[in-house]
Order: C-alpha cells, then structure tokens, then sequence
C-alpha cells in the first residue's frame, strides 16, 4: 500500500514476545470448545478477569491491537496473537470443553469486560 510504512523491530517486540511467553507459561491461552464444534481462542488477562478474544494471525479484541495494528499500523500484532501462535506451535494450549449455558455464564463475561477495557 502506498503511504502505509511497514512497522520496525523495537524493544516493544522484545517486550510483546516475553508477555505472550509468560501467557503461555501461565496456561491463560485458552481453546474454549463449545458443544457443536464451535471453538473461541481466547488470552486471559493476568487476574483473570477479562478475556481477549483471538483470531489466530487476524485478530484480536484488545485495545493495543485495535490502535497500534488496525488504525496507525505501529506494531504487527499484539502480545495476545503472539501467546495463541506460540501456545499452538508448542502444543500448550488449553482445551476446555464447555457447553454453551457455561460459556455464557462464566466466560461471555470475561469476554465483554475485554471488549471494554
């Protein structure tokens, strides 16, 4: 695209890259598996409290990806994209099956708090 400059290597790659390590260390990537087939990738925040929604390598729900890779294109993905895809490639992601009362209940929640903060 012309105009649009391709985002640097700087210390906030280093520092996205040992969040999203520490995410998958801390077991908050999580493959909510809804009953009939439905999975929602989703990085837990540190408390707990709020979740991001995932997109593996398209999206995600926080606000660092919305203003620093949608709108001014300084990073390429947030720490979040980052934990998903190195949770995959090493194998470390956790599956939880759940069925869709659960989820509304317990996770959607999580979800909206995400979506808001």
């Amino acid at each position: 695209m012309e105009g649009t400059k391709e985002p640097t290597s700087t210390k906030t790659d280093v520092k996205r890259l040992s969040l999203a390590k520490r995410a998958v260390h801390e077991r908050r990537v999580i493959i909510y598996r809804i009953e009939h087939g439905l999975d929602v990738y989703c990085v837990l925040s540190r408390r707990g409290t709020r979740a991001y929604v995932v997109i593996p390598k398209t999206y995600c729900a926080c606000s660092d990806f919305f203003f620093n890779t949608y709108l001014t294109r300084r990073r390429r993905k947030c720490y979040h994209l980052e934990a998903i895809e190195e949770a995959v490639k090493r194998g470390k992601t956790n599956v939880v099956e759940i069925s869709w009362e659960e989820f509304e209940k317990h996770v959607l929640p999580k979800i909206i708090l995400g979506f808001l903060l």
